[in-house]
């Protein structure tokens, strides 16, 4: 070990003569240096390289940090206190330290997560496992997206107070109700109360779509039916004939990003919820409610995970509600787009598709080849 003492002394004496490349380059070298021989180093070594690569990561451009980043967040043995101020980076560097390195406990997490917010709370909901301790602040602090993302996570626990926090958002965000139905850890109560929500959604929904009509709803909810038309008076939307007119408009090629955009600028909602369908490997009634919900977020998380632009997301926000037309009301969507995590829309779009294919996403399938067929 002495000549790797001398060789990082040498190159620490020359940090402060050489340019940002020769910086970048030089950490490469000590990173290889430590990756290589991790598995053998003791405390003593570690804390050596910890020093100095933290010398360097202070020196050098975020596209250097980030590729440091990415090197030692799977280490058991990474230096603590650099991992700590990777993980405490701008979000571009700190995700995947946040994502994955097993040196930060989670005292370390809970800091971070309130001290740097969403972005941040957004990385940790990505880790394979996430304690109850954790989880309590990621579903009380964060937002809509935090916690879709935390309830899609198979490795999250959750203690008896945070299930109870979701469950009272949840009274307020379907599609957060439905996450956490398809958890296999909920107890027989907390289970009960997700069902009994899911039902007032359903009878909500039928009461407006059916004035008058609350036995037959009542005998509905109680069989499991689950949606009908959002807006009262409504006709039931014929995605039969939509689904032959992308085709048409296709004429046997894929549907792409700009034909979504091109649809939903014409205003063709139901044309446009077929192919944004398609496309996602969802079902109409999935995206259907997706779409017409107050909530943006699934829709942002739709979008991102299919890589499309804030161009796309925002013409289809506004195919959902006309009236939005100024900067100022797209503002909050666009900030929750630009810094969503692709990974993180990636797993919760994944979760969809997974309770879609599942007995209730079956039954769903069945009741929409009756009504749109």
């Amino acid at each position: 070990m002495l000549s790797i003492s001398s060789l990082i002394s040498d190159v620490e004496g020359n940090l402060g003569r050489s340019s940002g490349e020769d910086r970048a380059r030089t950490l490469r070298r000590i990173t290889d240096l430590f990756v290589n021989g991790s598995s053998a180093f003791g405390p003593e070594q570690v804390d050596l390289f910890d020093t100095v690569i933290q010398r360097f990561a202070t020196a050098i451009e975020t596209r250097a940090r980030v590729e440091l980043a990415e090197r030692l967040a799977s280490l058991s043995n990474a230096p603590p206190r650099l991992i700590l101020q990777l993980a405490s980076d701008e979000i571009v560097v700190a995700r995947p330290v946040l994502a994955g390195s097993p040196r930060l406990d989670d005292q370390t997490l809970l800091t971070i997560a309130l001290g740097k917010g969403r972005d941040h709370m957004l990385a940790i909901c990505e880790r394979p496992r996430v304690s109850p301790v954790v989880t309590d602040v990621l579903v009380t602090e964060g937002d809509g997206v935090v916690r879709h993302a935390i309830v899609s996570n198979p490795g999250a626990c959750f203690s008896p107070t945070g299930t109870a926090t979701l469950i009272g958002h949840a009274k307020q965000d379907e599609a957060l109700g439905a996450l956490l139905g398809e958890r296999p850890d909920l107890s027989p109560l907390e289970r009960k109360q997700v069902m009994d929500l899911a039902k007032d959604f359903a009878r909500h929904r039928l009461l407006e779509a059916l004035p008058g009509a609350e036995r037959e709803i009542e005998a509905a909810v109680e069989r499991g039916a689950s949606s009908f038309g959002s807006e009262p008076g409504r006709a039931p939307r014929n995605y039969a004939a939509a689904a032959r007119g992308v085709d048409a408009l296709l004429r046997g090629r894929p549907i792409t990003e700009e034909d979504i955009a091109g649809l939903a600028e014409e205003g063709r909602i139901d044309e446009t919820i077929s192919a944004v369908a398609s496309l996602a490997g969802l079902s109409i009634g999935c995206v259907e409610r997706i779409i017409e919900e107050p909530d943006n977020d699934l829709l942002l998380v739709i979008g991102k995970a299919r890589g499309w632009s804030w161009r796309t997301v925002r013409t289809l926000l506004r195919l959902r509600d006309p009236n939005l037309s100024e900067r100022h009301h797209f503002r909050r969507a666009e900030e929750t787009f630009d810094t969503l995590a692709s990974a993180t829309a990636s797993r919760v779009v994944h979760f969809l598709k997974v309770r879609e294919t599942s007995g209730h996403g079956a039954r769903h399938a069945r009741s929409e080849r009756i009504r749109y067929g």
